[in-house]
């Protein structure tokens, strides 16, 4: 990355009226902080958001493109459904290594959608996490693409943050007409 360039942060808002948190866009952020302010002036308005995540877009692992058949296979041979259907290694039974294990799940149903955030799963790798969110949250023809993340390269605001963060701004007076003064010449017109 050219040194001059900020990284870019992919942003994911939950609405009032939303369970998941809804892939909206990118930007350019110097860091997490910034990328939240941004998100909330670029992404949110009249008090629509409830919670902002920012994940920095190096830190997104997603499914290959070829895997859409994979996705939408029939899944009634399986005898799995569900995550915990798998054996952990034994590394996994510590707590503290256990944050740095659990990722978040973001699946594209359909192209062109959204990407939503669906669940969390524990894995060592990257490719484990991948697998276990295919055969954990997508389902026949459901999921054209799936996103993972490591749950700490997730970055949001804070729930006290929230009032403040979503609340209007009225100390905007350059949003109001009567902020600008005319020339005399445009008064008369």
């Amino acid at each position: 990355m050219n040194q001059k360039e900020w990284p870019l942060w992919e942003v994911f808002i939950r609405s009032k009226q939303g369970l998941n948190h809804k892939h909206v866009g990118s930007l350019h952020a110097v860091n997490f902080d910034m990328a939240i302010e941004n998100a909330r002036d670029v992404y949110t308005r009249r008090m629509e958001g409830v919670s902002i995540w920012v994940i920095e877009s190096n830190q997104i692992h997603t499914s290959e493109p070829n895997d859409q058949v994979a996705l939408s296979e029939s899944d009634n041979h399986k005898i799995y459904k569900h995550p915990t259907f798998y054996n952990l290694p034994e590394e996994l039974n510590h707590n503290e290594e256990l944050d740095h294990n659990m990722w978040e799940v973001f699946v594209q149903s359909k192209q062109g959608l959204n990407y939503k955030h669906v669940g969390s799963l524990y894995a060592v790798d990257v490719e484990m996490a991948i697998e276990t969110a295919r055969e954990g949250y997508t389902r026949k023809m459901e999921g054209v693409s799936i996103w993972v993340v490591q749950s700490n390269q997730i970055h949001a605001n804070e729930p006290d943050e929230q009032d403040a963060l979503f609340e209007p701004a009225h100390d905007k007076t350059y949003r109001h007409p009567t902020f600008y003064i005319l020339p005399l010449e445009l008064n008369h017109m």
